[in-house]
């Protein structure tokens, strides 16, 4: 009984934790109106190897409902083997928006593409996103709107993964929508310790201050983490996270579970060098859970078929009650036997990504990253 008793507690108090996130997370309206459009902006991407993407990205800029004149976009390639200078010299006479493409050369990694990026902007309003990602047409005058009306430095927003009907799909929506309720929360309380990268308004001379108080040039990644954290000490109240239909970017979800783990190992990776405890208690928390979950499903057969059940039951019943508020806000698809599949095999890929983030190395774009640089 003490056993079923601490299953069931463990299930609650986790349960606890996330829905009060979940169940503050909505939509932010946006009135739809065609204001007359005076604010410029500067789209920035840092690219490897995105030859297939890019025109993608730059058709669904072209189908905005914004006039072309107000946007560039520039283009930093992070030494591509691909054809992606060649893609972009063909789109760029025919777009109907400024394209710059440039390169770095001495240094590597998105870093520092994006602080060329933003060095050639002539914009003071940039917009960060991922060469794979697709902009929604009202992105530019709901941001024209936010910027008019609450005068953000710094705004974060959602990312949507597209895909097939595969349960490796459905588990990346349901852990993306989840992140981003909490993320969301986080920023409502002055506490955010993160923000997807492919989606993100800041202005410019706010990222140039930030970039001149670095100290991590020498972790790979962490770009957005690290923007997030100098931008809510220094303008906490105009440091906002938004999430709108209008304001949605979409992306592709990943194609392998070896691809995922090393995309989510990549972003923990990250979490130790966050000067906000906050952040490393969460990372212990989940890995926490999901240890003595794992432990408890893996331990049936000397105790009983009893506790697990109870974990099993528990949290797929808190992680339907969770998704089903969750995927109307994304408009996802996904089936209930997929809920019930992720309720079980997500304590133990955290597990994998926790242990691999402790003792490994990971590969992202083609190249090996060591997760302890000096």
């Amino acid at each position: 009984m003490m056993g079923i008793a601490f299953a069931l507690l463990l299930v609650i108090a986790g349960f606890a934790g996330l829905f009060p996130a979940v169940y503050r997370f909505k939509n932010h309206a946006f009135s739809g109106k065609q204001n007359h459009a005076d604010v410029s902006f500067s789209i920035l991407v840092a690219c490897r190897n995105e030859a297939a993407n890019l025109p993608r990205l730059i058709e669904s800029i072209a189908g905005g409902h914004y006039p072309m004149h107000l946007l560039e976009l520039i283009i930093c390639d992070d030494h591509s083997t691909d054809e992606t200078a060649t893609v972009i010299e063909e789109v760029q006479a025919a777009a109907a928006f400024r394209i710059v493409f440039t390169e770095i050369n001495a240094e590597i990694g998105k870093k520092a593409a994006i602080r060329k990026a933003v060095e050639l902007a002539t914009s003071e309003h940039l917009f960060l996103t991922d060469a794979d990602c697709l902009l929604p047409e009202d992105l530019f005058p709901f941001l024209q709107e936010v910027i008019k009306s609450k005068a953000p430095k710094m705004l974060a927003g959602p990312v949507s993964y597209g895909g097939n009907h595969s349960f490796l799909h459905s588990y990346q929506c349901m852990e993306s929508a989840l992140l981003l309720a909490l993320t969301s929360d986080a920023f409502s309380k002055k506490q955010a310790l993160m923000a997807n990268g492919a989606n993100i308004y800041v202005q410019k001379d706010l990222f140039m201050a930030a970039e001149s108080a670095r100290t991590d040039f020498h972790i790979p990644g962490g770009d957005d983490v690290f923007l997030v954290q100098y931008a809510m000490k220094q303008f906490p109240h105009q440091t906002l996270f938004m999430a709108s239909p209008a304001n949605q970017v979409h992306t592709c979800s990943e194609k392998s579970w070896k691809d995922l783990i090393n995309q989510r190992v990549r972003w923990a990776a990250k979490v130790k060098y966050q000067k906000h405890p906050a952040g490393m208690l969460w990372q212990y928390a989940a890995f926490v859970f999901a240890f003595i979950y794992a432990v408890c499903i893996l331990g049936w057969p000397w105790m009983g078929w009893e506790i697990p059940a109870v974990l099993i039951v528990g949290k797929t019943t808190a992680d339907w009650i969770i998704f089903r508020r969750l995927k109307s806000l994304f408009d996802y698809r996904f089936p209930n036997n997929h809920v019930l599949i992720y309720s079980i095999i997500q304590p133990f890929f955290i597990l994998i990504i926790g242990l691999k983030t402790a003792l490994g190395n990971y590969t992202w774009k083609g190249r090996n990253f060591d997760k302890h640089p000096h």
